[in-house]
């Protein structure tokens, strides 16, 4: 048991001496040293689907040598990143600029969304840096369908398809604001109940052929105000 013991004890030495050496080492070779003064998370709060959300991750270099981004990676596609300087020298900052476009799996009813950038560096001690994006996603302003078909082989007839919007906000929902992408499509929206029926129909004059057209609504809901685009498209024989 004494032997098992005193070995024991030699193994724990052994291993305290290899971390000794390990910190002497990392103090007499100056290295760099990354640090997020603001911290690497970004909470979003409370946003609407569909949204773009603007954000900037500061960093310094605390350390005692050039510090180097040597790359991102992204666990999406829809975020685009740019970095101020990718040198960064002692006692100076930087910036990793993101613009992040928020999209929602539907089938899977999802709310609350969390997506990462990682940061590889040249920091003996954080190689790699995960900075985060969270909040949740609400439909402030919800509308179906999300585009619109018309097809005519004979004589363009006063035939109409509608836009049922709706909002999970205390506040009235108004329309502010409707437009037509051409005089190819016409549309007028009326209130019902709590939602609001816009209802679309293809202009008498409209000419033959193929026609891709835009609704664009903006509503009362949102700070900036919601405002959204619902392709129509026309098959004219």
């Amino acid at each position: 048991m004494n032997l098992k013991f005193g070995g024991l004890i030699l193994l724990m030495l052994f291993f305290s001496f290899c971390i000794l050496i390990v910190l002497i080492f990392l103090n007499i070779n100056p290295s760099p040293s990354i640090y997020f003064p603001e911290g690497t998370t970004y909470d979003f709060g409370t946003a609407q689907d569909g949204d773009t959300l603007n954000t900037t991750f500061l960093f310094e270099n605390r350390g005692q040598k050039a510090l180097e981004i040597k790359g991102l990676k992204k666990s999406c596609s829809c975020f685009n990143s740019t970095i101020d300087n990718k040198i960064i020298e002692p006692g100076q900052s930087s910036k990793v600029n993101v613009s992040y476009k928020l999209r929602t799996e539907k089938s899977r009813n999802e709310k609350n969304k969390e997506v990462s950038l990682g940061l590889m560096t040249n920091d003996p001690r954080n190689p790699f840096v995960v900075l985060n994006i969270k909040g949740e996603v609400r439909d402030f302003v919800s509308w179906f369908p999300k585009s619109l078909s018309f097809y005519f082989d004979k004589d363009i007839s006063d035939k109409f398809q509608e836009i049922k919007l709706s909002t999970d906000t205390d506040q009235e929902l108004v329309i502010e604001k409707l437009e037509t992408s051409s005089d190819k499509i016409l549309a007028s929206c009326i209130t019902q109940e709590e939602n609001i029926i816009c209802r679309i129909s293809v202009n008498p004059d409209c000419p033959k052929g193929i026609w891709t057209e835009y609704v664009t609504l903006m509503t009362s809901i949102g700070s900036p105000k919601i405002n959204f685009k619902v392709p129509v498209y026309l098959m004219i024989h």
